[in-house]
């Protein structure tokens, strides 16, 4: 029996992956096939079952179908019915992947449907015409997935689309050529090296598409024939790399000697590449010839994982186009999809996946050279880079500059007059295709500094000499350096590093710069930023390169790092809070020592510390969003024990529904671009206990429980993508504040809290005196440990409800009030944000230009009566015709009526819409 092609596609796929390794079971024991021999097999067995001839170029391979036990051919059947009803590209992928490809990684062979849509979208191939005919090349075909996809998408619109590939690998190509067999494509695919020519002659494409090989050197012949002179540099016609390490930059300049020419209406091509492609020097020279020509039309980010799932290095697209259009002439266009892509583990690896959006937004760029959001438009004279060394106090460094700008005038506007020189005259020009600089919107550090207006210098122009005997402690500089200044007088080492392997060190002037003050601020949250962002700027693709640890990228490093200079009164000031708060931390420590050495003292060390924490819990409320803080605020004008009691439970519940309702709205945000986020999504509506019909501290700890585990997760893990995409999905806030928030500690006390609330609110009977005082006294407790275990943390992720928004360079300066602390009326604030917010909506906002996260309807600010200006309430259920809501901190209006419009549930809440997406 057929199979119902209306089935829900996922249900096809995985029956189709069903069948499969039962036929895998099949072949299994029986022969000692190789994975292009089973796949042929196939092939053969289903061209007679349908009647489908065999392309000739397998025809002329032994037919092995005959030869195959009855029961592989019994077994075929339930297989083949699948085969009919998923999409032909998507048979040869189950193939290999399954046992029948014997357990190999064959992912880069067979190219992603995310590459595909890049490919389509950037192309523009919904604008081809029946009229056209499309020749299309991949001159390293793989198992030709994606020249095979691309056509399918270039066949919807052109009249006749005609699809060539080459391919090195024999049995390779036998693999190709079945993909098209199933894909029911017809291609023209034969083996042989595309670097030692073309095996179609002097035939020239339209478009082509290749993802080359990485890391590979060149072909003996090739090297050897260029060392000779005897090499036909037609067929390079950007020209060679000075070194034969890497081939990319040979299919590159292959590539361009086969698109069709001009007068032949032109050719365009989309190439994948890692990133050393864009900044090794040995292939500066080929970069510089295709800018020259003005054939790079657009330059794609990718993150990692979006070439195949065992590549963890960020990539490229570069887009070709030997015809742009007079508005494109002489600018490239630079789009940054590293945030579009869902993520998800294949095999194992991290795999990215372009989102609906993402390609939706690739689309609106690629349609338009405006700047937008994820876009930015140059001139091409931007990847052109003049090297100059400049120097002060006999230390000398590198800088480069843009080529057409002025030399003095450009040292003039970077450093102080007379604090750095330029030495010598300039260097040959580079071309380095930076995708980044382009996006920066100012040098400024922070918010903070902007907010101040104190002016920001290098620190290179302070430096007077290098520890080199402190400095050398390693091959490479770390990802996560930690500079050290002193001043001129001062010795190097005053007591050892915590991680001496991580520090540099640097002597400085400290006529106009205290070195206590830049110490304290480079270990501060801005600080570490600014060295992560200097690093950045001198190797901006991590994986791509290392930096080597010498004193050169030293002064480099220090001539990117950007200090805010304040007035040097203000500069003793903050070094003189600095090292108050050092030694006071210094003084805990040794006080916490003594107690438990001769357990006895304490008198003496509690009248210490006692008048630090006279204001106990009241001063957290300022660090808090403004819906914990009312409930805090408000037991804190209790007067009695009575009063205390009822209301710190209150500020538990508060807690526990404030943490789980951020962490479901950043989930339903999530789960858009991430597959891991998506799953835990559906599993959460379809579970009772995830979706309650009623709040309760219980429901609300276990939704907390569940995905503050999650997120953890990512934020432990040592790859800085997962640590990224997490600050990412809570609107790019701090990971060390979010570390704190969603600790194990934290969650932890929250639990305790919720247990000893069961316990304490379920006894029926009335309590002493001295009972309330107990309970309120052991929660006020737990209370602390929750401050000490937070801290500030939620000052990194503030509630803010949205008023008036401009947009300006892509960016959108949006007003909004800040309901943070336990003060009214709320703040009034701008944020840059990537995405405009609603107005009077409420939202968590975190780093600047990043994507606020819209809070669910399941938290309400109104105005309660008489002594409140405002109330939060908090979900509690839901009736007949909308939510009831509770107050935590007006005892005068202590539930709230809403109409919950289309949502009955939390589960119908949490749910995103279904929408169609076609190309």
């Amino acid at each position: 029996m057929a199979v119902d092609k209306y089935r829900p596609e996922s249900e096809i796929e995985r029956n189709y992956a069903k069948s499969l390794w039962a036929l895998a079971d099949q072949f299994r024991g029986n022969r000692n096939l190789s994975v292009s021999e089973i796949g042929l097999a196939i092939a053969q067995m289903s061209s007679k079952r349908t009647g489908r001839a065999l392309p000739e170029e397998l025809l002329e391979i032994p037919n092995i179908a005959e030869n195959l036990p009855k029961q592989v051919s019994d077994s075929f059947g339930p297989f083949a019915e699948y085969c009919d009803a998923i999409p032909g590209r998507k048979i040869l992928l189950g193939i290999l992947e399954s046992p029948l490809g014997g357990g190999k990684q064959y992912s880069e062979l067979v190219a992603k449907d995310s590459l595909t849509t890049i490919v389509t979208e950037a192309l523009r191939l919904d604008r081809l015409k029946e009229t056209d005919e499309i020749d299309i090349l991949d001159p390293t075909f793989g198992a030709g997935g994606l020249a095979l996809h691309v056509g399918e998408h270039a066949a919807k619109n052109a009249g006749k689309v005609r699809i060539f590939g080459q391919e090195i690998n024999a049995e390779t190509t036998i693999l190709a050529r079945l993909n098209s067999y199933f894909a029911d494509v017809n291609a023209d695919i034969r083996t042989g090296d595309s670097l030692q020519g073309s095996l179609f002659g002097d035939k020239k494409f339209d478009i082509i598409i290749s993802q080359p090989p990485f890391g590979l050197r060149w072909p003996t012949q090739i090297a050897q024939d260029r060392q000779n002179g005897r090499l036909d540099l037609n067929d390079f016609p950007l020209g060679m790399p000075t070194s034969s390490q890497d081939s990319t930059w040979l299919f590159i300049s292959r590539i361009v000697s086969m698109l069709k020419h001009v007068e032949q209406g032109g050719g365009r091509a989309v190439i994948f590449v890692h990133a050393s492609a864009l900044l090794r020097d040995h292939s500066a020279n080929v970069r510089r010839e295709l800018i020259e020509r003005d054939l790079l039309e657009a330059v794609i980010s990718l993150p990692a994982g979006s070439f195949a799932p065992s590549t963890d290095a960020p990539g490229f697209a570069l887009v070709i186009n030997n015809i742009k259009t007079p508005r494109r002439t002489g600018v490239v266009q630079l789009i940054d999809l590293r945030t579009e892509f869902s993520r998800g583990r294949h095999r194992g690896f991290l795999e990215r996946t372009l989102t609906e959006d993402g390609a939706s937004n690739l689309r609106a760029a690629v349609h338009s050279i405006k700047s937008g959001p994820i876009s930015r438009t140059v001139p091409s004279a931007h990847f052109f880079r003049t090297k100059i060394n400049v120097g002060r106090c006999g230390l000398i460094w590198p800088v480069e500059i843009p080529s057409d700008a002025d030399l003095d005038a450009f040292i003039s506007a970077r450093y102080d007059e007379h604090t750095v020189a330029r030495i010598g005259d300039a260097a040959d020009i580079s071309t380095v295709i930076d995708t980044l600089t382009a996006f920066e919107r100012n040098s400024k550090t922070t918010s903070a500094t902007r907010a101040i207006s104190w002016p920001e210098k290098r620190l290179s122009q302070f430096v007077t000499r290098i520890h080199a005997d402190l400095n050398e402690k390693r091959a490479s500089i770390p990802s996560n350096p930690s500079i050290k200044v002193t001043g001129v007088a001062e010795t190097a080492v005053d007591q050892p590093a915590i991680d001496e392997s991580r520090e540099i060190r640097f002597e400085i002037d400290d006529k106009n710069l205290l070195p206590e003050y830049v110490n304290g601020w480079l270990q501060s949250d801005n600080g570490i930023a600014s060295v992560r962002r200097a690093l950045a700027r001198l190797n901006p693709h991590a994986s791509a390169r290392v930096i080597t640890n010498t004193p050169t990228n030293q002064l480099r490093l220090a001539d990117e790092v950007l200090i805010p200079i304040p007035s040097l009164d203000i500069q003793r000031s903050l070094a003189k809070v600095d090292a108050m708060l050092e030694s006071t931390q210094n003084l805990l420590d040794s006080s916490r020592e003594t107690v438990w050495a001769n357990l006895s003292g304490t008198e003496e060390i509690s009248a210490l510390f006692e008048p630090l924490l006279d204001e106990g819990t009241v001063r957290w409320a300022q660090d808090l969003p403004y819906p914990l803080a009312g409930a805090l605020w408000t037991m804190e004008t209790k007067n009695t024990d009575t009063e205390r009691h009822a209301q710190i439970f209150l500020v538990w519940e508060a807690y526990a529904a404030y943490l789980a309702i951020v962490l479901l709205s950043v989930l339903k945000a999530d789960s858009e671009q991430n597959t891991e986020r998506a799953d835990l999504l559906d599993e959460l509506v379809r579970s009772d206990g995830g979706t309650p019909a009623r709040a309760s501290f219980g429901s609300w700890l276990k939704i907390t429980e569940r995905l503050a585990s999650a997120y953890r997760r990512d934020l432990m893990s040592e790859t800085p993508d997962d640590r990224q995409e997490v600050s990412f999905a809570f609107a790019g806030a701090d990971t060390n504040a979010l570390e704190r928030i969603l600790s194990i500690e934290s969650i932890s006390i929250l639990e305790q809290a919720g247990t000893l609330r069961n316990q304490w609110k379920g006894h029926s009977g009335s309590l002493t005196q001295r009972e309330i005082k107990t309970q309120v006294d052991h929660m006020e407790g737990l209370l602390s440990q929750l401050q000490k275990s937070v801290g500030l943390a939620w000052r990194k992720l503030q509630l803010v409800r949205a008023k008036s928004a401009r947009r300006r360079d892509g960016i959108y300066i949006q007003q909004v009030e800040v309901l943070h602390g336990p003060q009214t009326p709320f703040r009034l604030d701008e944020v840059e944000v990537a995405q405009m917010m609603d107005e009077g909506l409420l939202y968590l906002v975190g780093g600047t230009g990043s994507i606020p996260v819209l809070l669910l309807p399941l938290i309400a600010l109104e105005a309660a009566p008489e002594t409140d200006k405002y109330a939060t309430y908090f979900f509690n259920r839901f009736d007949t015709d909308g939510m009831r809501m509770v107050s935590y901190q007006s005892s005068h209006a202590s539930d709230l009526h809403v109409p919950s419009g289309e949502h009955r549930s939390l589960s119908g809440m949490l749910q995103k819409p279904r929408v169609g997406h076609g190309f």
